[in-house]
């Protein structure tokens, strides 16, 4: 972190309902930095990202799994049948 001052950001928050629908001028409820507020805007794609990422590896390496047992499945049977055509 730097040595100069983060910026500051005043939120208002307003409760309409319990005013009778009606708004009130409130003061500043809630102080954060930019820094904050921008890393609570973003956790939560942030998140989704890390875990589709984490599916789409697991698919990948399902997949690659996958093309092993059909490829040794396939040496398997060619193999045979060169031991049954060699007698």
């Amino acid at each position: 972190m730097s040595s100069r001052a983060q910026p500051v950001i005043p939120r208002c928050w307003r409760n309409h309902e319990a005013a009778g629908a009606r708004p009130r001028r409130e003061g500043f409820t809630k102080f954060a930095t930019l820094e904050n507020d921008i890393s609570e805007n973003v956790a939560a794609p942030r998140f989704r990202t890390l875990l589709f990422g984490v599916f789409a590896g697991l698919a990948v390496c399902l997949a690659m799994a996958g093309v092993y047992g059909v490829m040794a499945y396939a040496v398997g049977q060619q193999s045979m049948r060169s031991a049954c055509e060699s007698l």
